[in-house]
């Protein structure tokens, strides 16, 4: 009944070790391949430097921003504060009428 346990846990891991390797990074894509989006997340840094300036100037709260433009005011908060480099691009066009229509 030993032998088979040891052979039932040999087994076991040499599946985990293959289950491992096949395993993912866990960086995120942007920062496996940090060119391919390099564009896309100088114009995202733009807009929140315009939304900054826009908020500032007019007195938005971060609430009022993220009820207009459809996301959660935490997000709003991550990107304000830079924890957030980019979003889904439906909240960027969103967000680019947003800007636009308050400009």
């Amino acid at each position: 009944m030993g032998a088979i346990n040891v052979v039932a846990i040999s087994l076991a891991c040499s599946a985990l070790k293959r289950l491992v390797l096949v395993m993912p990074s866990a960086r995120s894509f942007y920062h496996r391949r940090p060119g391919r989006y390099a564009f896309e997340k100088q114009e995202f840094q733009r807009l929140i430097t315009e939304l900054k300036r826009l908020a500032s100037k007019k007195g938005y709260s971060q609430w009022k921003v993220a009820s207009e433009v459809g996301v959660s005011p935490i997000t709003v908060n991550n990107w304000l504060t830079g924890h957030s480099l980019m979003a889904q691009r439906e909240s960027i066009e969103r967000l680019k009428k947003f800007l636009s229509a308050h400009a």
